[in-house]
């Protein structure tokens, strides 16, 4: 199995959470040393609306933050692993920021060696003649898979595969490892498992909470409490309750700990790139 030429290659992370007001600007990371003095002399601001969104580069780092998100990101391999420290340094000084997950996402386009090759991509990742003559030459417009981790952390690998809307001839390849920042007991080891324990949804009236209610915000986690009981004449009902979660502030080790484990589980899926056909 050959090694496809990499048209372009970037690594972000986006981390949701509350980020209001906006802490971040180029002069903030310079002051808590996060950037040098070269990377702040080339600052350039390319989106600032005031107390909703802010994005600059810094050096080789474009950097994101809105109410509810902050993303950096890089195109430059060289810089991956800076880019790792960047984001721990932005959370370490942010104390107050809530944090629940974490997206740390690989972006490829990588170039076919020909027109054959490139049609051929599509054809070994999805099945094309199921279709019959119900739709004439079909064709792979994008497949996203889902997996399971590996490690104690909940959440998913997701990999998207589509043509490559940049480069004629190439494929884009997106690898988003997604985690929720708490620990599972273990992972699901076969389809049917992973059926019987969907991703997590809820959609709730914020009254439910009652007096947490107030400083309830997105990220948080939220107990749910269900049970069974009997009324006066022995009818069964049940009741359920919704709690919110106080874990407590995480101290640097316990950041640098999660930092560490994410990137580690970087390294062992994006240290060698090879052709998904």
């Amino acid at each position: 199995m050959s090694t496809p030429q990499i048209a372009a290659d970037s690594l972000s992370i986006v981390v949701p959470g509350i980020f209001r007001p906006l802490p971040l600007s180029p002069h903030s990371l310079f002051e808590h040393g996060l950037i040098g003095q070269a990377d702040y002399d080339a600052r350039e601001v390319e989106l600032l609306l005031p107390n909703e969104a802010i994005t600059f580069k810094v050096g080789a780092f474009q950097v994101h933050c809105q109410s509810d998100k902050l993303q950096v990101t890089t195109a430059d391999e060289a810089e991956f692993e800076r880019l790792r420290d960047l984001v721990a340094g932005i959370l370490r000084s942010l104390t107050d920021t809530k944090v629940s997950q974490l997206g740390i996402n690989r972006s490829v386009h990588f170039f076919a060696a020909d027109n054959e090759s490139w049609n051929a991509i599509g054809d070994s990742l999805v099945n094309n003649d199921i279709w019959g003559d119900a739709l004439p030459l079909p064709g792979m417009r994008v497949a996203v898979f889902w997996g399971s981790r590996t490690d104690k952390f909940a959440g998913r690998v997701q990999v998207q595969v589509e043509p490559s809307s940049l480069y004629p001839n190439a494929v884009y390849v997106a690898y988003n490892d997604h985690y929720e920042l708490t620990m599972v007991d273990s992972q699901p080891a076969s389809r049917e498992e992973f059926q019987r324990h969907p991703l997590p949804f809820a959609d709730f009236d914020m009254d439910l909470l009652g007096p947490d209610s107030s400083s309830a915000e997105p990220g948080d986690i939220i107990y749910l409490t269900t049970r069974t009981v009997r009324d006066a004449n022995g009818y069964p009902y049940q009741t359920s309750s919704l709690k919110l979660r106080r874990p407590g502030p995480w101290g640097e080790d316990e950041l640098r700990e999660i930092s560490q484990e994410c990137w580690r589980g970087v390294n062992r899926r994006t240290s060698s790139v090879k052709a998904p056909w």
